[in-house]
């Protein structure tokens, strides 16, 4: 004779196992409702991205016509108040969405691999150029670092390096991966959430690159005139910082350019077409 518990026991699993599959069934849009809300928490976020990106146009011009100040030195602007902490705030933004775009792109089909693209980066002599542009912008956020003493300054600085090196990673990344072929193949909306990104790191390093000329003809290198330094770390510090940031925002303003035009070629390298590419060939007859 069974056990009475035992019983009983069963009995309360049928019906609490009953109940969860009456609550699955009365709830069967719950994946679409997770969806949505990602899709609608990641609106928000991109229309911040927005936001951000034209509050600090504003204090990047404001800064530099005013007080003959870059964007991230300690400035009080008349347009917006703690325009710091929004540009800190819009940084850090940017770093997460570099993130997000990165595993966005890894994920479509025509995606290498990371080591193939590793490979095929090393033999770029284009991408060697960027490289060394990067190198030469942190030279010169370091030698920035080395005359700040304020702890906003040196964390809008380290933003700034760090938002740069993901850019870096990302073109290595989208200039051997066909954003425009994968659409049919996957998702629509991996494929415009990678485009859209483009045409916002478009207008981010478009931007970039007015306000560095513009702070350049103004003559506004990112260190106050009375700091004490020789005219010759000076001169250094003029060629090394604002030639080299102007030349880099300007290069990776052109690619994302290229790229949301012209999907299917190397930008970096001669314009070859990413279908003639050895790991692409050997990926189409695999698929064939």
């Amino acid at each position: 004779m069974p056990d009475v518990n035992t019983v009983e026991s069963a009995q309360d699993t049928q019906i609490y196992g009953s109940r969860f599959y009456l609550v699955i069934k009365r709830f069967p849009t719950t994946s679409a409702a997770l969806k949505s809300l990602g899709f609608i928490t990641y609106s928000l976020f991109y229309f911040w991205q927005v936001i951000g990106l034209i509050l600090y146009n504003v204090r990047a011009f404001e800064a530099s016509f005013l007080a003959k100040h870059t964007s991230f030195q300690s400035t009080h602007i008349q347009t917006f108040h703690h325009s710091e902490k929004l540009q800190m705030a819009w940084s850090i933004s940017r770093i997460l969405n570099n993130v997000l775009v990165i595993l966005a792109v890894s994920k479509v089909p025509s995606f290498l691999g990371w080591s193939a693209i590793l490979r095929l980066l090393i033999r770029l002599p284009g991408f060697w150029s960027l490289v060394s542009l990067f190198a030469m912008t942190i030279v010169g956020y370091g030698m920035i670092l080395s005359l700040a003493s304020d702890k906003m300054e040196i964390a809008l600085i380290m933003a700034f390096a760090i938002d740069n090196g993901f850019q870096v990673a990302l073109i290595g990344l989208l200039n051997f991966t066909q954003i425009n072929h994968s659409r049919v193949e996957f998702p629509f909306k991996v494929f415009s959430f990678v485009k859209i990104n483009i045409f916002l790191f478009v207008l981010s390093y478009f931007s970039t690159f007015v306000i560095g000329s513009v702070q350049f003809s103004l003559r506004v290198y990112g260190f106050d005139e009375k700091t004490g330094i020789s005219d010759e770390f000076r001169a250094l510090f003029i060629a090394v910082r604002e030639f080299t940031q102007i030349l880099y925002c300007h290069r990776v303003f052109v690619f994302y350019w290229e790229k949301f035009l012209v999907d299917h070629r190397n930008i970096l390298c001669h314009y070859d077409y990413l279908d003639e590419l050895p790991e692409n060939r050997a990926s189409n007859n695999s698929n064939n």
